[in-house]
């Protein structure tokens, strides 16, 4: 027996989990599918770890300022696969908590991918007359995504490239 719900989201990107958490809050009863890791590309893929990247680079760039606060360091240095397993882990850390809401709020977590088989304007009385059911598309960050993995970043185009490719499940 198929299991019913009063709102499927489709994406557990920002907007969606987000919009699942606030229906399952006004009661609704609510499930999410996602096709890969909660949190969408923003969470595991684009935005956090970017900005986590970003932020190990402005660390090590403020390294050059500390004359100007009295201060002297030598030897200073990076290592690339830290930095990366930070972000990785960054985004780990951040994908478990939106794990936690889902179940904290009653949301049953789908994984695999879903599609709409109906049209936006559907009998769902069984009359024969068709209502709207006031869906819309929102789409996410899979494009940009795209188009990022078409950029070169120089020598280290082969350790970008690890960050952008997806896990195999």
């Amino acid at each position: 027996m198929a299991a019913e719900f009063d709102l499927v989201v489709i994406g557990s990107g920002p907007g969606g989990y987000v919009a699942a958490i606030r229906a399952s809050q006004l009661g609704q009863k609510v499930a999410i599918v996602e096709r890969e890791n909660l949190g969408g590309i923003c969470l595991n893929w684009g935005c956090i770890p970017t900005k986590a990247l970003l932020k190990s680079g402005e660390k090590f760039e403020s390294l050059s300022h500390l004359k100007e606060y009295g201060l002297s360091a030598s030897g200073a240095s990076f290592d690339f696969d830290a930095i990366i397993q930070r972000s990785r882990g960054v985004a780990a850390t951040m994908n478990k908590g939106i794990g936690f809401l889902m179940k904290k709020n009653k949301i049953e977590v789908i994984e695999g991918s879903a599609t709409l088989e109906c049209s936006p304007a559907a009998d769902r009385s069984g009359s024969g007359r068709r209502q709207d059911l006031g869906l819309s598309r929102r789409p996410g960050a899979q494009e940009a995504a795209q188009d990022l993995r078409r950029h070169r970043f120089g020598r280290h185009w082969h350790r970008v490239r690890q960050l952008l490719s997806r896990p195999r499940r």
